[in-house]
C-alpha cells in the first residue's frame, strides 16, 4: 500500500462528510463494568455470545472493498454482530456499528424487525456508502483533489507551487537592497495567495496545523530543513530505504479535524442529529429493498425505483451535509465507548517500557536536527545529505520487549481473550498480547487508523506511543477468543501479507525469524497462516488491482468476490466459491 492509497482514504472521509450530534440515550453498566444501550434505545446492545463476526483486514485507501465485503456477508449469510480490525478497519467498523445503532434499522412498523427483516436494510445501508461517496465528491468537487493526490508538480496540482516552493525555496534576483525587499513582497503576497487558496481546498483543511504554521510564520524563508520535512510528509512513504525518520517528523495531516468528519459519517447513519425523520424509513421501504437486493449501487440505481432511492439519498445526504458544515456540530458517536452497539476489538500497536525512552531521545535528536539546520541549502545537491543525516539517527527498538499488540474493546471481551492468548504460548502474535482497555471511538480513531507517515507516533499517558493498527491484519483468532461461534475474514490474495507492515518491521528492527513467525504466509505455523486455518470462511477479494480512486472497482470487487470455506452453511448460501487455493486467502 503506498502514500497516494493512503491519502486517498483521506479524500473519501472528507469528501463523504455528514452528520452532526445529539443527546445519546443513558446506559447502564454489566457487572463486568461494560457500558450497555438503555432498554427503552431499541437499538441493541452487544450480545454476550456474537454469532456471525467479520474480520476485517486494514487496507488503507481500498476502503470501500471493506463495505462491500460486509454488504455481502449480511446480505447471504446473516447479521453480523460482533467484529475486529485495525487502522482503516477500525473506521469501517466505527461506520458498520453506526449503522447498527440506528433505532430505525430495528422497528417494523409498531413492533421489532425479524432478523431477516433487518439484513437487506443493513445490506441497503453498507451499499449506500458508494452513494455518499459519489453525492458528496460532486458537492465538495473533490474529485480533482483526488485524482491529484500524489502528484507534485505544478501543472497537475494547485498546490504545485507550494510544493515547489518547499523544494527549492525562493532565490531573489534582485540587485541591491531596495530591489530585493520590493520582489519579496511580491513573492510573499503571491505564495500567500496561494498557501490562502490551498488552505481553502478539500485536502487543504485537514493538512497537520503545524506544516501551515511555519509556512505562515517563516513565509519564504523557512529554512532548507523545515522546508523539506513538510515536503517528505506530502511525498509520502518510502520502505525502500532506511530512513526512520517518518517515526519522528510531523504527520501530514491534521487527525483530530478528520476524525471529527468520520464521527459525522457515523452520525448520519445511526440517525442522530438534523435528519429527516422519513428519511430512513424511506429508504427501507420495499420498493427501495426489492431494487437493490443482490445488487452493488450502481446496478440498483439503473433501474427506475432505485434512481428514485438514489435521489432521496443525495437529497438527505447532501442536506445534512450543508447543514452540519455551516453549524458545526461535532459528533456524537465518537463519545460512544467501543463495543456499545457490536461486540468489537480494535488493533493498536504500541511501543513500551524503555522503548519510550529510546523514542523520546531519538524525537529529540530529530527535531535538533531538523530545526537547528543550515539556513540555506542546495536541493540538489544537499537534499541527499539531509536524508542521510535523519536516517542515522538511532532507535533501536527491542521488539519482544519494547512493542505491543494490543486492542482495545469492553472489558468482559477482553478478560477472555486475554486469557485465551496466555495459553497459545507457541503463538507468536498471542505472545504479544496487550489489553488496552475500553475507551470512547474518538479516543480509538485517532490512534488505530494514525499510522507513521500520516501521523506522528500518538502518546498514550507518558508511559507507551501508539504506533498504529497495522499489527493485526488478521484477527481471526482474537473473535474466536471473544466468543464468535462463526468467523468471516474480509480479505484479498498477495504473495506477502503486507508491504506496508513488511516496512514498519524494517524500521522497528524486527527480528527475520520474529517477523517469519508473525507474517510469513509460506510458513504453515506462522500466526498469520494459523489465523487463515481459523477462519470459518474468506471473502477474497483482488482489492490490489485497482487504483486507490477506483472506488466502485473496490467495492464490487469485494461484494462479488468468490468464498473460501469448507463450512457446509457457508457453502450453500455463497454465491461463488473459491476454486483456485490463491494466497493470502487459502492457507499453506
Amino acid at each position: 500500500m503506498n502514500h497516494k492509497s493512503k491519502l486517498v482514504m483521506v479524500g473519501i472521509f472528507f469528501t463523504v462528510s455528514m452528520a452532526l450530534a445529539q443527546n445519546l440515550p443513558r446506559g447502564v453498566r454489566t457487572s463486568e463494568g461494560d457500558l450497555v444501550a438503555s432498554p427503552n434505545s431499541l437499538a441493541p446492545s452487544a450480545s454476550s455470545t456474537p454469532n456471525l463476526c467479520a474480520a476485517i483486514r486494514g487496507n488503507g485507501g481500498h476502503l470501500m472493498a471493506h463495505f462491500g465485503g460486509l454488504a455481502s456477508i449480511v446480505e447471504n449469510f446473516g447479521i453480523v454482530d460482533g467484529a475486529s480490525g485495525g487502522s482503516s478497519a477500525a473506521v469501517s467498523i466505527f461506520f458498520y456499528e453506526s449503522m447498527f445503532a440506528n433505532p430505525l434499522l430495528w422497528k417494523c412498523g409498531d413492533r421489532q424487525c425479524t432478523e431477516k427483516e433487518v439484513q437487506p436494510r443493513l445490506a441497503l445501508m453498507l451499499k449506500s456508502i458508494m452513494g455518499g461517496v459519489a453525492a458528496a465528491i460532486d458537492l465538495a468537487g473533490g474529485q480533482e483533489m483526488i485524482q491529484g493526490l500524489g502528484k507534485t508538480d505544478a501543472t497537475t496540482n494547485k498546490m504545485g507551487k507550494i510544493l515547489e516552493y518547499l523544494k527549492n525555496g525562493f532565490d531573489n534576483p534582485g540587485r541591491g537592497p531596495l530591489r530585493r525587499r520590493f520582489i519579496d513582497r511580491i513573492a510573499s503576497r503571491i505564495m500567500n495567495k496561494k498557501l490562502s487558496e490551498f488552505e481553502g481546498s478539500v485536502l487543504g483543511r485537514l493538512i497537520n496545523e503545524n506544516h501551515k504554521d511555519s509556512l505562515r510564520s517563516y513565509g519564504l524563508h523557512l529554512p532548507p530543513y523545515r522546508r523539506w520535512e513538510i515536503l517528505l510528509a506530502f511525498q509520502g512513504l518510502d520502505f525502500n530505504t532506511d530512513d526512520n525518520s517518518l517515526l519522528f517528523r510531523e504527520g501530514l495531516l491534521d487527525f483530530p479535524a478528520l476524525i471529527n468528519i468520520v464521527g459525522r459519517i457515523g452520525d448520519f447513519y445511526a440517525n442522530r442529529g438534523p435528519m429527516d425523520p422519513h428519511f430512513w424509513n424511506t429508504m427501507f421501504s420495499n420498493d427501495c429493498l426489492e431494487a437493490a437486493k443482490q445488487k452493488t449501487w450502481e446496478q440498483m440505481i439503473n433501474s427506475p425505483m432505485g434512481a428514485a432511492c438514489e435521489r432521496e439519498f443525495n437529497e438527505a445526504f447532501i442536506n445534512y451535509t450543508q447543514t452540519t458544515l455551516q453549524t458545526g456540530y461535532e459528533s456524537s458517536r465518537l463519545e460512544d465507548p467501543v463495543g456499545l452497539h457490536l461486540n468489537s476489538l480494535i488493533s493498536g500497536s504500541v511501543i513500551i517500557g524503555n522503548g519510550v525512552t529510546k523514542y523520546n531521545e531519538a524525537h529529540r535528536q530529530y527535531r535538533n536536527l531538523v530545526d537547528n539546520g543550515p539556513s540555506s541549502a542546495d536541493f540538489e545537491t544537499d537534499y541527499a545529505e539531509f536524508r542521510a543525516a535523519m536516517g542515522s539517527i538511532p532507535f533501536n527498538l527491542d521488539f519482544l520487549k519494547e512493542l505491543r499488540f494490543g486492542y482495545w474493546g469492553r472489558t468482559s471481551e477482553l478478560k477472555q481473550v486475554e486469557e485465551a492468548t496466555a495459553l497459545r504460548k507457541d503463538d507468536m502474535k498471542s505472545s504479544l498480547f496487550m489489553n488496552l482497555g475500553t475507551r470512547s471511538w474518538k479516543y480509538i480513531l485517532l490512534r488505530s487508523p494514525a499510522e507513521p507517515g500520516l501521523s506522528a507516533l500518538v502518546p498514550m499517558g507518558n508511559k507507551m506511543y501508539s504506533t498504529g493498527g497495522w499489527s493485526d491484519l488478521h484477527p481471526i483468532p482474537v473473535l474466536k477468543d471473544m466468543g464468535c461461534k462463526k468467523v468471516v475474514y474480509i480479505s484479498r490474495t498477495n504473495l506477502i501479507d503486507s508491504e506496508y507492515g513488511q516496512g514498519i518491521i524494517r524500521l522497528f528492527n524486527i527480528p527475520k525469524e520474529v517477523n517469519e513467525k508473525l507474517y510469513d504466509i509460506n510458513n504453515p505455523d506462522s500466526s498469520c497462516s494459523r489465523a487463515l486455518k481459523a477462519a470459518d470462511a474468506v471473502i477474497c477479494s483482488n482489492w490490489n488491482s485497482f487504483s486507490a480512486i477506483q472506488f466502485k472497482n473496490h467495492f464490487e470487487d469485494s461484494y462479488n468476490a468468490p468464498v473460501a470455506t469448507q463450512d457446509p452453511e457457508f457453502k450453500s448460501k455463497s454465491k461463488t466459491l473459491l476454486v483456485d487455493p490463491l494466497p493470502g486467502c487459502v492457507p499453506n
